[in-house]
């Protein structure tokens, strides 16, 4: 037993020699104590101590830039907009020559309402009477309320009869079987007149020459002038005819 309890004490003081011998050699040294180091992680120090065991780190994947999705704009369709379609250029208007007007000789003009007014049985001096008033023969004249030719008609009653009021020979026509209408109506020169100028439903409403100046005036003139044409001498050609 006392050899055992001496062997142990020998091996603890030599570890106690040994550990002093440690510590007395950190003392001479500068007691030099290893500096933790710093490592980066994840650019984040990390502070390692003075343990010489290998520390492994796991680095984490660096995380990649985030790819930020940009939504461009389609560039808009262009619409086409319907074209207004191209105006046609303005044609210069070309101004109507102006027709020369035709012109019938007093003398011809006289000489066809006698002929006329005899092929359809009326008095030719009363005939050349009434159309010596209303234009004096002339076949160009016009009136205010659209009357036209030698014997003033208007178109719409020379149509109703058949006749063209602007054809000097169917205006000629066209006021003696007028008149000669009236007269087969009213049976009467001066009511016949009457209704030449103021119509026949003057004639009707007031039974008689209606009491209008212009009539009475008309009448007046016609049966001045039918004394003076009975002296025409054209007359002399043709049989004289009277209603």
């Amino acid at each position: 037993m006392n050899t055992v309890k001496t062997q142990i004490q020998i091996v603890t003081a030599l570890f106690l020699i040994s550990l002093s011998a440690v510590f007395l050699d950190y003392a001479i040294s500068g007691y030099n104590v290893p500096q933790p180091t710093v490592a980066k992680v994840n650019n984040e120090e990390v502070k390692k101590g003075p343990s010489t065991a290998t520390v492994k780190v796991r680095t984490l994947p660096k995380a990649s830039p985030s790819v930020k999705t940009v939504q461009t704009e389609k560039p808009a369709v262009a619409v086409k907009q319907p074209q207004p379609a191209p105006q046609a250029k303005p044609q210069p208007v070309q101004q109507a020559k102006p027709q020369p007007v035709k012109t019938f000789a007093k003398g011809e003009v006289k000489e066809n309402i006698v002929k006329l007014s005899i092929d359809m049985d009326v008095d030719p001096a009363l005939a050349l009477a009434i159309a010596k008033i209303e234009s004096n023969f002339d076949h160009n004249k016009r009136s205010a309320n659209g009357a036209v030719g030698v014997f003033q008609i208007l178109p719409s009653t020379a149509r109703s009869m058949g006749y063209n009021a602007y054809s000097a020979n169917d205006n000629i026509k066209s006021g003696i079987t007028y008149y000669k209408k009236m007269y087969q109506k009213f049976g009467d020169v001066d009511l016949a007149l009457a209704a030449y100028n103021a119509g026949p439903g003057n004639v009707s409403r007031y039974n008689g020459v209606p009491p209008f100046s212009e009539t009475k005036r008309f009448i007046n003139k016609i049966k001045n002038e039918y004394e003076n044409q009975k002296n025409d001498p054209i007359l002399e050609k043709y049989q004289n005819k009277q209603i």
